[in-house]
């Protein structure tokens, strides 16, 4: 038993950011990631806590995303965040990946 216990304590795992709440307690991120899927330029998107207050959602579209369609991605994100936090939406060429080449749905940037 003491070896399985020594080889699950070395598997190096996915790591999970958590939303940092503004009463400092913290959640698990579980947006419903297929309501963005409905926003039809958006090809991908990221989402980032920049502050206790603030998520980034970034996204990299087919075209310049429309001001209709910028509304839409900041109702999906009130109805998923709360009307806590304030919501920045940015265009990216592309965004970054893991060593694994794998896109984090959620990076909190908080220490």
């Amino acid at each position: 038993m003491g070896l399985l216990r020594s080889a699950i304590r070395n598997v190096i795992g996915r790591t999970a950011d958590y939303l940092a709440l503004p009463d400092g307690s913290q959640r698990r991120v579980t947006y419903n990631v297929y309501r963005m899927s409905t926003v039809r330029a958006v090809r991908e998107y990221q989402l980032v806590q920049t502050s206790l207050d603030a998520i980034e959602v970034r996204v990299v579209a087919m075209r310049t995303l429309l001001a209709a369609e910028i509304a839409e991605i900041s109702d999906i994100m009130t109805r998923e965040f709360g009307g806590d936090f304030r919501i920045a939406i940015t265009e990216h060429d592309e965004l970054p990946r893991t060593a694994a080449g794998k896109l984090r749905p959620f990076i909190s940037e908080l220490a």
